[in-house]
């Protein structure tokens, strides 16, 4: 067999009859699972009825055409619609709307149908397999009687019994192949529900309003998308019985009347009282898990918010105070998630309870209804199996009820989310205009194409609000909003994509290379692109985590300018910048010759210097335009213009520059791209920063299993499986009484024990069976609590204690799917799948056992069949595992896109990106699926094996018995094969449970992945603690201090030596990548020094608790809070900072000049190394220093 590839299509509609209806056309799949590892040459492109971009088209028809038919019903409301306008509701109809919205369960049964609709074809057809094997199962009891009564005539030639035989074998085929299609389809719709839900969800974020960006957060949405969406998966599994069950029941009790008569009357009111008094747990169970989710909801929020601002809590040491947080959180969770769990634990118990209620109360009712009524094998065996037949759907019913729930709770929440209020399409409108690129009607205001227009005033005046009513972010109360052209748009905080440098910058483009370029020299990129490893090539981790606040604005600009619009928005694109980077940027993007010189330019700023060059400068208070004008026309208004200027006259001087200030930037000569390339291979190694996610290879570990058990408790394990066992001996026990009752009854001296003694035996075996059920399922809530409560805890504590670059090599999305996705896992499916495979190799052994003892004859297939069982079990686990490993790892990158589309929906719609966007996202659900839809159908692959294994056991148990006849019991062939009939059921869910729990034990391989990630310092350090005071003094020493931010790169500082002392102040300067923000994560020790040290008043910083140290220094982290403000703010900042810390040792790094001037001393770094460091006078006495060209450069000479 050749396992190098398989063909992309997918085999399924090729295959012939017998390979279709056993699912043998995957059987290549599992083989190379088998012998290697899976990847994604392995498995086949899914068909286009499968792909996410298809039904995602479907659910959004459907979904239209359900709120259009629900206008139609009321004309004089507005509903929103995700795809079309018309969504902003009158003040005049709000209540009325409201109203409407309130009655969820009208809209949501409509929503329902809205989902049926789009799978009604599966769903009936999976309806019309369940139900056809369900009747053929009720067949079962029926062909055991009529064995037992041919055991029991010796009339009969044992060609009737062979034939009955050949009837139980047809049976047994035929239900195998109806179950596991139906299966199939089920799960077909519940992929195809999640593919297009998803689908529908992501284009819903794209369109959400400001307001509704407030009430739906990030944490939020992404649970939508990561949880709620996958119950669909779940539901399939056993949402059928939810109607099955009630009517197979039904079924079954007709059949039982016609063997004990009314007795089974009082079975049946047993069976109402006790599933009454089950619901009640049941609702209980509800109500918790919606409780539990609203935890996990508020815990996913703060956790998204630690993560993303992480490195400000690590630079003031607040870990322990977000882990209390988050603990205390998930401790109310795990509150919530214990009551739960012991209300799920009494509604299984209950139900098993009533499987045994109903037997035992049947059973006594019609021994004393009538004394003539006796206990026959037949009648005791065909009741036994009837109610087996119960038994099955009873079980099975609790976890459907409970996932049925759980999806309607879901449905709920993206009901909601969906009915959200969008933006509003029509508020703008784009009318072509050949000379005004914005028009604002009823604002009185416009400007002509290709100018240039500045905003300015201070923080909160409207200037940001301002540029988003043109993007259409705002309600317009009133007037009119025309725009002619397309738009790029910068924000005021660089939004980063984790991508490379260039994809970042093309964004979506066709790559020019000469104009590419012109872009790179324009904004000022080249510098960085030259010291970084892989040049544009390299990735930039997620949300730009390893790049400086400039470099994250400036490559922000260059996509705005790569994407060669007709209108530009800069929301204060330079305050992160250098002045003297930010005077080259101007001149070569926005000024008059700049690339942008022919198109509309609209800059938001707090600073003048390039006030002079704009063509019309608007000027905003309290959110109105209090003046508006060129430079000049507003200088000689003498009003809020010209006081705003002069209260910044530090650059007033701007306009008085001559030629030769205008920039010292030299620009580097263009390479060729065949340079470049050649550069690139050789470091292309370097170039990612986000780490691929680790996939586990082979079978699952026992360390893993070792994990697991040690987190829930070895000695609780042990009770719980003490419990299964003793349930078991007590069941076979009672079985064992019955058939020897039984069988006292028909012989010829009769009974010598009294019916009511044999009665209260069985009994009372019946209900020490039930106790210890009870028992173990309460010992599996202290395995869930531990398991949950250590695993979670752990992680959290070692991701906090995680250093910066596991944060920068790692999406957050990866990281969230581990404590909300695998979490869920160790709490709900981990322990049901354990606790279900329990009972099935205790069921499957007491079987063994009793079949055995009743035919010993059964051994010679039992043994063999035995071991070709294990084999295919470990045959497919070994495949399973793998797909399912992999299912896991492309999931992740679904929800990194969607946290990261979220982070960036101003500028994603902006620059119209969605369908883009929205194009990746169906790419990644595709590649998802295209690994989860064959290890679906690799576990009907092995369900059909175990069905046939089963039934050759169930076919072989019943020959023996034909064969025995004459010197076997009624009562013991009548034990023999109704143990017998549940053999195919049995080993088939054990087998499912095993795979279900060894693939999802991979969630414990991903938790435990994460608490051994690479870690940080000690905290504390006992043996090298500073005293209460210190720092003291604050004199700082740097000896021979070399860094680097990782061991393939070179250092990012190299052998630093200086002296800070005592209370002085120290300005940082240098040009981009010169080591400034290196030198500051190294007194904090973000990064962890290679060679030499730094001593604080004498005390070496390596050496001691990383608190001690962090928790004694104060930060202010480049921040566009911090970066973003007007002049005026800025001085205010400045004066607090020299007044507050006049006698602290401050060390500022600054983007204007300006703000250092009055430091004791200055540091210039460039490339990792001191090249300057000495008073602001002697510095900007040195002409040919760095200092002063970069002073030079940003105008301020003559100011000194």
């Amino acid at each position: 067999m050749n396992i190098t590839e398989l063909k992309k299509t997918y085999p399924e509609s090729n295959s012939i009859l017998l390979s279709w209806l056993t699912f043998s056309w995957i059987s290549k799949l599992i083989y190379i699972g088998y012998k290697k590892n899976i990847n994604e040459n392995h498995v086949w492109e899914l068909d286009d009825e499968n792909k996410s971009e298809i039904l995602g088209q479907v659910m959004e028809k459907e979904w239209n055409n359900l709120i259009d038919k629900l206008k139609k019903k009321n004309s004089n409301l507005k509903f929103f619609s995700l795809f079309k306008g018309n969504n902003k509701i009158s003040s005049e109809n709000e209540k009325i709307q409201n109203f409407h919205f309130n009655k969820n369960k009208i809209f949501f049964n409509q929503f329902g149908i809205c989902l049926f609709k789009m799978h009604q074809k599966k769903i009936i057809l999976a309806a019309f397999l369940v139900l056809t094997r369900d009747i053929f199962d009720l067949t079962g009891p029926l062909i055991l009687d009529g064995l037992i009564k041919f055991i029991s005539n010796n009339e009969y030639s044992n060609t009737v019994g062979y034939f009955l035989v050949l009837l139980l074998f047809i049976r047994l085929v035929v239900m195998s192949m109806c179950l596991q299609h139906s299966y199939n389809y089920a799960f077909l719709a519940a992929v195809q529900t999640r593919s297009a839900l998803m689908h529908l969800i992501y284009k819903k974020s794209l369109r959400l309003s400001t307001e509704s960006k407030r009430k739906a957060t990030t944490g939020e949405i992404l649970n939508l998308m990561q949880v709620n969406t996958q119950i669909f998966i779940e539901l399939s599994q056993y949402g059928h019985q939810v109607w099955s069950a009630p009517l197979k029941i039904a079924l079954s009790s007709i059949l039982l009347w016609v063997y004990i008569g009314p007795a089974v009357l009082a079975g049946i009111a047993t069976m109402i009282v006790l599933v009454l008094f089950n619901s009640v747990f049941m609702t209980k169970y509800t109500k918790a898990e919606s409780e539990k989710l609203k935890f996990k909801d508020i815990k996913m929020k703060i956790l998204n918010e630690v993560l993303n601002g992480i490195k400000v809590i690590k630079f003031y040491g607040w870990e322990i105070s977000f882990e209390n947080m988050i603990n205390k959180l998930r401790n109310s969770e795990l509150n919530v998630l214990k009551k739960g769990s012991i209300f799920y634990s009494c509604f299984n118990f209950t139900f098993g309870l009533t499987s045994f209620m109903i037997t035992f109360i049947s059973l006594l009712t019609f021994i004393y209804i009538d004394d003539k009524n006796v206990l026959t094998p037949a009648i005791a065996y065909v009741t036994l199996s009837l109610f087996n037949t119960i038994r099955i759907p009873m079980f099975l019913f609790g976890p459907a009820i409970s996932n049925l729930i759980q999806t309607i709770i879901s449905l709920k929440r993206i009901q909601s989310f969906l009915l959200l209020e969008e933006v509003e399409p029509h508020q703008i409108s784009y009318t072509k205009n050949n000379q005004h690129a914005v028009i604002f009607e009823n604002a009185s205001f416009s400007w002509e194409k290709s100018s240039t227009i500045s905003v300015l005033k201070g923080v909160g005046a409207g200037k940001s609000s301002f540029l988003s009513a043109i993007l259409g972010e705002m309600y317009k109360l009133e007037g009119k909003l025309n725009i002619d052209g397309s738009i790029s748009y910068v924000p005021q905080q660089a939004w980063i994509q984790n991508a490379s440098v260039r994809e970042n910058i093309v964004f979506g483009n066709k790559f020019d290379y000469k104009y590419y370029n012109c872009v790179i020299q324009a904004c000022s990129l080249q510098t960085d692109l030259d010291i970084l490893v892989a040049g544009d090539k390299t990735e930039i981790g997620e949300k730009g985590i390893n790049l400086s606040g400039g470099q994250k604005q400036r490559i922000s600009l260059a996509r705005a300018v790569y994407n060669n619009s007709d209108i530009f928005l800069f929301d204060d694109p330079l305050s992160a910048v250098d002045a003297h980077v930010g005077k080259h940027i101007f001149e070569n993007v926005m000024g008059t010759n700049g690339l942008l010189k022919n198109k509309t330019r609209i800059l938001v700023t707090n600073s003048i210097n390039f006030l002079p060059q704009t063509d019309l400068i608007f000027m905003f208070e309290n959110g109105k335009i209090v003046e508006s004008g060129n430079y000049n026309e507003l200088i000689s208004l003498n009003g809020c213009f010209t006081r705003f200027v002069n209260n910044n006259s530090f650059v007033n001087n701007t306009e008085k520059e001559n030629d030769e200030n205008k920039s010292e930037f030299v620009q580097k000569p263009v390479k060729e791209e065949s340079e470049i390339k050649q550069n690139f291979d050789e470091n292309v190694k370097n170039s990612k920063i986000i780490e691929q996610e680790k996939i586990e290879s082979g079978n699952l570990k026992a360390r893993t299993i070792y994990e697991y058990f040690k987190a829930s408790s070895f000695l609780i394990t042990f009770l719980f499986l003490f419990g299964y066992l003793m349930m078991n001996v007590f069941y076979a026990w009672s079985s064992f009484w019955l058939s020897e009752w039984t069988n006292a009854n028909i012989e010829p001296s009769g009974d010598k024990f009294d019916k009511g003694f044999r009665i209260l035996v069985y009994g009372l075996l019946g209900f020490s069976q039930n106790i210890f059920s009870l028992f173990s399922e309460l010992i599996s809530v202290i395995m869930i609590m531990n398991s949950s409560r250590n695993l979670h805890k752990n992680m959290l504590e070692s991701v906090m204690h995680s250093t910066m670059h596991f944060f920068e090599s790692t999406p957050i999305g990866r990281i969230l799917n581990r404590f909300s996705k695998d979490i869920i896992n160790l709490e709900f499916i981990i322990p049901v799948a354990f606790r279900d495979l329990v009972y099935c190799i205790f069921e499957l052994i007491t079987i063994a056992f009793v079949i055995t003892f009743s035919t010993p004859l059964f051994l010679t297939v039992l043994i063999p069949v035995f071991f070709i069982y294990i084999f295919i079990q470990r045959f497919y686990v070994a495949s399973s595992s793998k797909l399912k490993r992999l299912d896991a790892t492309t999931r992740s990158p679904i929800y990194s896109h969607f946290g990261e589309t979220l982070n960036g929906l101003s500028t994603i719609n902006a620059y119209n990106a969605q369908s883009r966007f929205t194009n990746l996202l169906e790419k990644k659900i595709n590649e998802n699926n295209s690994f989860f839809y064959p290890s679906m159908v690799s576990t009907r692959w092995c369900a059909v094996q175990m069905e046939i294994i089963g039934n050759i056991l169930i076919t072989s148990a019943c020959i023996f018995g034909v064969m025995a006849k004459g010197s076997i019991s009624p009562g013991i062939i009548g034990l023999s094969i109704s143990f017998a009939l549940n053999i195919s059921s049995m080993m088939r869910y054990g087998v499912k449970c095993a795979s279900d729990l060894e693939s999802n034990l991979t969630s414990v391989e991903r938790i435990k992945e994460y608490c051994e990630t690479p870690q940080e310092a000690d905290w504390k350090n006992k043996n090298y603690q500073p005293d209460d005071k210190w720092p003291e003094n604050g004199e700082i020493n740097f000896v021979n201090y070399s860094v680097k931010y990782r061991q393939d790169l070179d250092y990012a500082l190299k052998n630093i030596n200086c002296h800070i002392k005592s209370s002085e102040k120290i300005g940082i300067v240098g040009r981009t990548g010169a080591g400034k923000s290196s030198l500051s994560l190294a007194l904090f020790r973000l990064l962890e020094s290679n060679d030499g040290e730094i001593l604080i008043d004498g005390m070496n910083i390596k050496r001691m608790g990383l608190h001690d140290l962090r928790q004694k220094l104060t930060i202010i982290p480049q921040d566009p809070a911090t970066a973003a403000i007007d002049h005026n703010t800025d001085d205010l900042v400045q004066d607090t900072i020299r007044t507050a810390f006049s006698h602290c040792t401050m060390i500022t790094i600054a983007h204007r000049l300006n703000t250092i001037l009055d430091s004791d001393r200055i540091m210039v770094l460039d490339k990792g190394k001191i090249v300057e460091f000495d008073t602001p006078h002697i510095l900007l006495s040195k002409k040919s220093g760095l200092f002063y060209s970069m002073a030079k450069t940003a105008g301020i000479i003559n100011e000194f």
